[in-house]
């Protein structure tokens, strides 16, 4: 270690002057490169300089400095290179470190906290925007799903739709929202098209007697950089039923190895009675009205007003979306609303 009075390189005292333009203390500055401070007060003197006030180097830093300096380290650089990139020495970000207990701290800021609003269902545009402002403030996604009111779960999906393909940015709301927008398009295009390479290799593997659950997994093991090459076996028992009419059902039921040329029921009431007379479950509908592929489907149901004392019907194409009102004047008993469908669908 060297003492007062001793000669010292330029090179050392150029990176004492370094020290303290970045905002270090005179004993900080000295320690870092291995001098003693009567040293670093001594350059100081024959300098000119005036000693830190409190106002100027030894002052806090800033909360974005912290973040800088504790993001060096997610990336796997050392205390010392963390340091220089958050502009302070490394005597700093040592203190930082051990004060810290290696952990970074939870990030706190008020200001942007208070305009964030616990939300409900669907994340929307300005929810989206909220969680880019927070992430560009380094909140951690447990506390975005703490402050939004939202499952960690439901933030972490969200960061990850949000991020660029190639993973080199950060979280941008406009990606995230683009990729929503995309994937509510109707009607969707269909990802098992004849002659397509998919198309085929589903088909080859239905012959030997594969299940759609067992294509769908081995086909996400090998082609895993290949979103092509990948379907769910919904898709693939979707691409079955709703071609299985007339000649088609024969083969189908020798496609699967349950031989079912219709789709069993997903509910989950053990009787298999139903709560009303004469009901028609859901489950029921025509494969080809549940999968919006055919065009001519038409969903109906009713909005109640204030007290159930008027009512509108509502008629939807599944295909297209297209919607009709129909104006209910007398009543909204089941045969008169029937009857109002009944006369709207043809026009």
């Amino acid at each position: 270690m060297a003492v007062a009075g001793v000669r010292v390189g330029e090179e050392l005292r150029t990176r004492f002057w370094v020290e303290i333009e970045s905002g270090a203390s005179v004993v900080a500055a000295a320690r870092s490169i291995g001098v003693s401070p009567y040293t670093g007060y001594a350059w100081m003197h024959a300098a000119g300089r005036s000693l830190p006030s409190g106002r100027g180097q030894g002052r806090p830093k800033s909360a974005q400095t912290r973040e800088v300096f504790w993001g060096g380290l997610r990336r796997g650089l050392t205390v010392g290179a963390a340091a220089r990139a958050a502009g302070v020495s490394k005597w700093a970000g040592q203190t930082w470190f051990k004060q810290a207990g290696g952990v970074r701290p939870v990030t706190s800021n008020p200001q942007l906290e208070a305009v964030v609003d616990p939300g409900r269902g669907r994340l929307s545009w300005t929810d989206r925007c909220r969680i880019e402002e927070l992430v560009t403030a380094h909140y951690r996604p447990a506390q975005i799903a703490g402050l939004m009111g939202r499952a960690r779960s439901t933030i972490s999906r969200e960061l990850a739709r949000g991020t660029p393909t190639d993973r080199a940015g950060r979280y941008r709301a406009l990606v995230a929202q683009n990729r929503v927008d995309a994937a509510r398009r109707r009607p969707k295009q269909r990802k098992l098209v004849p002659g397509s390479r998919l198309y085929t290799e589903v088909a080859d593997r239905l012959k030997l007697r594969q299940s759609p659950e067992q294509i769908s997994g081995s086909l996400a093991v090998e082609f895993p950089d290949d979103p092509e090459m990948q379907v769910s076996h919904e898709t693939i028992y979707q691409a079955l039923y709703v071609q299985a009419r007339g000649g088609l059902k024969k083969e189908v039921q020798a496609a699967l190895r349950t031989g079912r040329i219709r789709r069993k029921s997903q509910g989950r009431n053990p009787s298999g009675r139903s709560r009303f007379k004469d009901m028609v479950s859901i489950s029921e509908r025509p494969a080809e009205a549940d999968d919006r592929a055919v065009p001519g489907h038409w969903e109906g149901d009713l909005i109640m007003g204030a007290g159930n004392a008027s009512a509108i019907g509502t008629l939807v194409e599944r295909t297209t979306g297209f919607v009709m009102l129909l104006h209910l004047r007398d009543d909204h008993t089941a045969e008169t609303v029937a009857a109002a469908m009944t006369e709207a669908v043809p026009q």
